[in-house]
């Protein structure tokens, strides 16, 4: 049984264009919103729920807090952002699929 499950998500504050002083923050603070009624679901299902909000390379972010947190398990999109360049598997999820330490889970 996993206890220790980390499900990474992402915000960006390159993709696309250059950001305006501030601006990650203002990003940062919606996707909070957006996300928080998922995080309410889970809470009212009994899971007990943990944020953190990490900035850095995302696959070196990702194998670091698996490391440091005890992870079991992470379970992380297939796709991000970078095209056709990975049809199957994007460039993050391959890279931490390949060094991480503990049981991947792409979804």
């Amino acid at each position: 049984m996993y206890r220790t499950i980390l499900v990474p998500t992402d915000v960006d504050e390159s993709y696309g264009m250059t950001p305006a002083p501030g601006s990650f923050e203002l990003a940062l603070e919606a996707w909070e919103e957006r996300g928080q009624s998922a995080l309410d679901a889970v809470v009212a299902a009994g899971v007990t729920v943990e944020t953190h909000c990490l900035r850095g390379s995302p696959y070196e972010s990702i194998l670091s807090f698996a490391a440091d947190h005890d992870v079991d398990l992470t379970v992380m999109g297939r796709r991000g952002a970078g095209g056709v360049a990975r049809l199957h598997i994007g460039s993050v999820t391959d890279r931490v699929i390949r060094l991480s330490e503990v049981p991947v889970l792409p979804v």
